[in-house]
């Protein structure tokens, strides 16, 4: 038997089950190669470029969504696949099949607090073009001969904590005060203005030139205690575009009315 074909047998019996064949009407075997082929979509999914936690899987817990189509054939119908990540960070498709041989363009579509930082196809880096990566289908390879293309989302997320200390004593944020914080990365520059007012658990403020699509900061949590002087406030910038695995620095403006304000990452 050869490896990729399919064996059609013709022949005529004698009413009994029995094969006859004769010089005029020869047993006939045509060797038939398959037509269509299969592929397969993974989905992997990361925080900060490291497998999420418990504490993260928020953040990309989710479903998402592929269109695969044909390239160069209006006729061929798209197909959509749906994986859903639920407290993992790895979905597989089942088997896409019956797809006949060519080029095809598998699309993930957008995906809220997260992006699309890599692809593979077999475990070889693939080539994103607006979101789509293409892939070669061949006749007769399926199951476990099928290819396997591989997305990879990322969220990337920051946690800080604000201070005040002043003569080595613990100081309220004062109703008449703000500060200015500069989040950067690379060639990315965000800044937010958070006053008395915005200390609310919950509140999210806008960066400075806040354009479409821009991170915001969120307060997360106040805790104000006057009996222990304890003054702390937990914020965090989420959905920040991915920076090659490179970390993002938070700095504070000077703030005259207090001393060496401090951060502190969770």
């Amino acid at each position: 038997e050869r490896q990729g074909f399919r064996y059609t047998v013709s022949y005529s019996d004698n009413g009994q089950g029995v094969l006859e064949t004769t010089e005029e009407e020869p047993l006939l075997i045509t060797n038939t190669a398959p037509r269509n082929g299969s592929l397969k979509i993974k989905k992997r999914v990361t925080v900060n470029g490291s497998n999420p936690t418990a504490e993260t899987y928020s953040l990309v817990n989710g479903t998402y969504t592929f269109t695969v189509m044909k390239k160069g054939d209006a006729e061929f119908v798209p197909r959509t696949v749906e994986l859903t990540i639920n407290g993992n960070n790895i979905a597989e498709s089942d088997e896409i099949t019956d797809l006949p041989a060519g080029t095809y363009v598998i699309t993930e579509s957008s995906q809220t607090g997260t992006e699309l930082i890599e692809a593979t196809v077999d475990n070889i880096p693939a080539t994103i073009t607006s979101q789509s990566v293409e892939v070669v289908v061949t006749a007769g390879k399926v199951s476990t001969e099928a290819p396997v293309v591989s997305f990879t989302n990322n969220a990337t997320k920051i946690d800080f904590e604000k201070i005040w200390k002043y003569n080595n004593a613990s100081m309220k944020w004062a109703d008449n005060t703000s500060i200015t914080v500069t989040v950067s990365g690379g060639n990315r520059r965000y800044i937010y203005t958070i006053s008395r007012n915005d200390l609310v658990a919950g509140k999210e403020i806008s960066g400075h030139a806040h354009a479409e699509g821009d991170p915001k900061l969120t307060v997360r949590t106040v805790h104000e205690d006057d009996r222990t002087e304890t003054y702390e406030y937990k914020f965090e910038v989420r959905e920040l575009p991915y920076n090659n695995g490179d970390p993002y620095i938070v700095t504070e403006q000077k703030v005259d009315k207090y001393k060496d304000p401090i951060y502190k990452d969770d």
